[in-house]
């Protein structure tokens, strides 16, 4: 048997451009029955001047929430060093610091959390009720809160800021807002929760082992009631070699105790 021959070349052969085409689609006529064969091309145009725009504004938006952040805090507690304390807290995100530009949730998310903090800030750090907000601070606190969650999943558990809201009836102003506004982010998303329903309702829909219906996901006519039987293999001279053997007029037969049961032997002539 020749040695095959290995080319790797940027110039294709059309001959044997065919040959690989020409096999992929029998055989995948073979198996499916189908012959749909037709080019394809991915292209990608330019994405960079979008992708610096959105990088380059959530950017700017962290550094507003922060200094956001700081005045709060400053004219809530009237500490200047209190203030500075909490813009310094982002320090502790020493490996998130780099995702305040990149085009990522987290970006988002910690620009969220910065804008809850500062309206929480007068409840927290003031006493005099002429520095707390009125309605628009709890309606603002749930629209941020809102904006975080459909972010990521993991902004979670800062939903948890509701409870630092003084007073019930502002506490009921910042969950209605946060249900309204979460809706509302979510609803571009919607259409899209029918197709896994209908895929879930599929599968509970099939009982027994065949299932009820035409087979939709399954085509069970493709698939070989018996698998096909396994080629014989070989042993390598290597194995032959290191095996005790009998030999006798050149011929080598290998002791089939030293095999597995799944390997047949065949005796080797040299």
């Amino acid at each position: 048997m020749p040695r095959p021959t290995i080319l790797v070349t940027d110039t294709i052969d059309r001959a044997a451009e065919e040959a690989i085409s020409e096999g992929l689609r029998t055989f995948n006529q073979e198996q499916s029955g189908i012959s749909d064969v037709r080019p394809l091309a991915v292209v990608l145009k330019d994405p960079e001047s979008y992708l610096v725009t959105v990088s380059v504004s959530l950017l700017i938006l962290n550094v507003v929430a922060i200094f956001y952040l700081g005045l709060s805090v400053a004219r809530s507690s009237g500490s200047l060093a209190i203030a500075m304390l909490a813009q310094a807290g982002y320090l502790l995100f020493a490996s998130q610091l780099p995702r305040f530009g990149y085009v990522s949730p987290e970006a988002l998310t910690i620009f969220c959390a910065s804008i809850v903090m500062g309206l929480l800030s007068p409840g927290l750090f003031s006493s005099d009720p002429e520095h707390r907000g009125g309605i628009a601070d709890p309606i603002l606190i749930g629209f941020f809160l809102a904006l975080g969650l459909i972010s990521k999943i993991t902004f979670l558990p800062v939903l948890a800021l509701v409870l630092q809201i003084s007073g019930f009836r502002s506490k009921l102003w910042c969950l209605a807002s946060l249900l309204l506004f979460s809706v509302a982010f979510f609803a571009p998303a919607l259409s899209m929760f029918s197709h896994t329903r209908d895929f879930i309702l599929r599968i509970v829909g099939h009982s027994q082992y065949y299932g009820d219906g035409p087979a939709e996901f399954i085509e069970l006519s493709a698939i070989p009631l018996t698998p096909p039987p396994a080629a014989p293999t070989r042993p390598s001279a290597t194995a032959i070699a290191s095996s005790s053997s009998s030999c006798s007029g050149g011929r080598c037969v290998p002791d089939p105790s030293r095999y597995p049961p799944a390997v047949p032997v065949v005796p080797v002539t040299g």
